[in-house]
């Protein structure tokens, strides 16, 4: 009788902890889920060379924009001046923000960015 109920006890805590996995939170940052792409999109690149992080300020989406594996992609990356009107195409993913501050209403969207492909914008402004 004891090897009855110890068997559905551990049943019991098999099936409820395969419940509370299902209800785990979308994966975001960089190994997230993609939300959207970026074809030929014009903005400007942000970078300090002393920390290696890298931005990208979108002209037209009002988002911020941190670069994923900036280590990956520096060399490209410093072919441009940091301020430089670039055009980027991109795989855009969240950034973890909206999960960690379900609360607020009125922050701005915040993504990561993987850089495919970025060039010089000669018609920038």
């Amino acid at each position: 009788m004891k090897k009855l109920v110890r068997l559905g006890l551990v049943v019991v805590l098999i099936f409820s902890a395969s419940l509370n996995n299902s209800c785990e939170k979308d994966k975001c940052g960089c190994d997230g889920a993609e939300k959207f792409k970026l074809t030929e999109e014009p903005g400007t690149i942000l970078y300090d060379e002393a920390t290696k992080q890298v931005l990208w300020r979108s002209k037209y989406v009002q988002a911020n924009f941190t670069i994923c594996d900036p280590d990956l992609i520096w060399d490209k990356v410093v072919e441009f001046d940091s301020g430089d009107d670039v055009l980027i195409w991109g795989s855009v993913k969240d950034d973890c923000m909206a999960q960690m501050n379900q609360s607020s209403y009125y922050y701005m969207p915040s993504y990561v960015l993987i850089i495919e492909r970025i060039e010089l914008n000669e018609f920038g402004h």
